[in-house]
């Protein structure tokens, strides 16, 4: 489709369309989506916090005990006083990618299934 058809084709639209250049006209069809494509795509986000804020938790409680002898070695021994900074600088370098991490954010199961087999393989076998 040439430019001069691509125009012609937002004119048919309307005259609200007329001129514009095709990402403003994306972040105007996106500006004018109905209520119910807007809610569709906050209960995505919500269903995904739920979903990553319920697996933090019951990591929290399996890894509970290993936790909590990392925190005591931080805080008794020298060599390892700098681990409670790790996940600071890590939740530094999230906020400040926080637009490119999460701008198009999905599901992969195909990737993520085998990392949670492979994590409770090697709690399994690093606990006994």
């Amino acid at each position: 489709m040439t430019p001069s058809e691509d125009a012609g084709e937002a004119c048919i639209r309307g005259p609200r369309w007329c001129g514009i250049s095709a990402p403003l006209r994306q972040v105007r069809e996106r500006q004018s989506m109905d209520d119910g494509e807007m809610l569709k795509e906050g209960d995505s986000r919500m269903k995904r916090g739920v979903l990553f804020g319920g697996l933090f938790v019951i990591g929290l409680v399996l890894f509970n005990v290993q936790l909590r002898q990392l925190f005591s070695l931080s805080t008794h021994n020298q060599l390892y006083s700098h681990m409670p900074l790790i996940p600071l600088v890590s939740l530094y370098f999230f906020f400040v990618e926080r637009k490119h991490i999460f701008s198009d954010p999905g599901y992969s199961f195909q990737i993520g299934i085998p990392l949670v087999v492979l994590g409770l393989v090697l709690y399994i076998f690093g606990s006994s």
